[in-house]
């Protein structure tokens, strides 16, 4: 069996691309497959095809049995994607259950167009597509605010000859939209740690670099810097402990909304360090030395979390949403806050407590790291994509 993979790769600024750096090295070692990406690419020992820059390499495709489609919600990796997709039906991995921003991202007409592929008579219903676009234009269609509602699932799953996903939430969006081929709930993965296992990191000594203080309670915000994010409620809880004369920082790590701004209004520049997109390596030892993680989500498309699976890894207690694929997740490894006007406050309090009794934050993070193993293994998931292919 031979397998074309196609997903974005580093270096492109992408969880899904880390997502497939890791799956690739377990995975290449278990089949015979070759890899479709566009642009530079960092990784070696396995065959690759620059299909962007040298589109030929498009007209082997019949040499292959399966085809392995990585889909996500950033235009700029994903539609492309989705366009050798249409051409080539295969195996759908859906990293997230709308679709919302893939198609916004080809503009007014890329919405116009799958509004009019999703109606029975595309002529009769011109004026509901153009209604809908226009409420959605009134700003900037990238921001709008109710993603949800639009799925725009369609032209994916119906050149889907199976669709993976990772999590029940995704699963049971994917099937009430329709889809009637087979779904299979496949574990997003933990990315190897071997980074934290060296002992030339002095974690002391890169805190006090960056200006964290011995006794400092510092917080990592990992991943895109979206409005899903919630990432002003976490702002105002810091604010809120701040003025409580809580010892606490921010370390946010990731690319997307210039939240700087924010943070000046509310006057954190003090306690909030931003760092943008960093390398695989530097993202590891940032992991390394925060003391917990926040990942709240809302609006979630059930979607599972790359960077929350990677804070298990470095054994870290996280509070999250309790939604979705979030509320999957078991207690003993994550702090659930509901989602609505009480996030805030419970978010404080939650970080109160952690900063008061560390023991519970070691608890938490052990009990995370153990999971990890158990659940997000490299091999084990390379070995159900295996399986998965064998029942195309």
């Amino acid at each position: 069996m031979k397998i074309a993979y196609f997903s974005p790769l580093p270096p492109q600024k992408s969880g899904i691309s880390a997502y497939s750096k890791h799956l690739l090295k377990a995975l290449s070692s278990k089949s015979d497959l070759e890899v479709f990406h566009y642009g530079n690419c960092e990784l070696s020992d396995i065959t690759l095809h620059d299909y962007c820059n040298k589109p030929s390499s498009l007209s082997h495709l019949n040499d292959f049995d399966v085809f392995i489609y990585h889909i996500g919600n950033n235009p700029h990796y994903h539609s492309v994607i989705r366009d050798v997709l249409v051409s080539n039906p295969g195996i759908v991995v859906l990293h997230d259950a709308f679709l919302y921003y893939l198609v916004a991202g080809r503009g007014i007409g890329g919405l116009f167009r799958e509004f009019q592929l999703s109606e029975i008579d595309p002529t009769v219903s011109i004026f509901n597509s153009l209604s809908k676009i226009k409420q959605i234009s009134q700003n900037d269609i990238l921001k709008f605010g109710s993603p949800e509602i639009y799925p725009f699932l369609g032209t994916v799953l119906r050149y889907a000859k199976m669709v993976i996903v990772h999590s029940f939430t995704a699963l049971k969006a994917v099937k009430e939209f329709g889809f009637h081929n087979k779904v299979i709930v496949i574990p997003h993965l933990a990315f190897t740690n071997d980074l934290k296992l060296k002992e030339n990191i002095n974690i002391e000594k890169i805190r006090s670099e960056m200006g964290i203080g011995r006794g400092e309670f510092l917080v990592g915000l990992f991943g895109f810097i979206g409005p899903t994010k919630q990432i002003q409620k976490v702002l105002f809880a810091i604010k809120e402990l701040v003025e409580k004369k809580y010892p606490v920082k921010l370390l946010i790590v990731g690319i997307g909304d210039d939240i700087k701004p924010m943070i000046n209004k509310l006057g954190l520049s003090d306690y909030i360090i931003v760092k943008g997109f960093v390398n695989d390596d530097d993202f590891q030892i940032l992991f390394s030395f925060v003391d917990a993680v926040i990942n709240l989500r809302f609006p979630s498309s059930g979607e599972a979390s790359g960077s929350l699976i990677h804070a298990f890894s470095h054994g870290k207690a996280a509070v999250v949403s309790d939604v979705a694929w979030f509320s999957e997740l078991p207690n003993r490894i994550v702090k659930k806050i509901p989602i609505g006007i009480n996030e805030v406050p419970k978010l404080v309090n939650t970080l109160k407590t952690w900063i008061d009794n560390p023991e519970v934050v070691s608890k938490m993070g052990k009990s995370a790291l153990r999971y990890s193993q158990q659940n997000f293994s490299p091999d084990k998931v390379a070995e159900m994509y295996i399986d998965a292919c064998r029942k195309l």
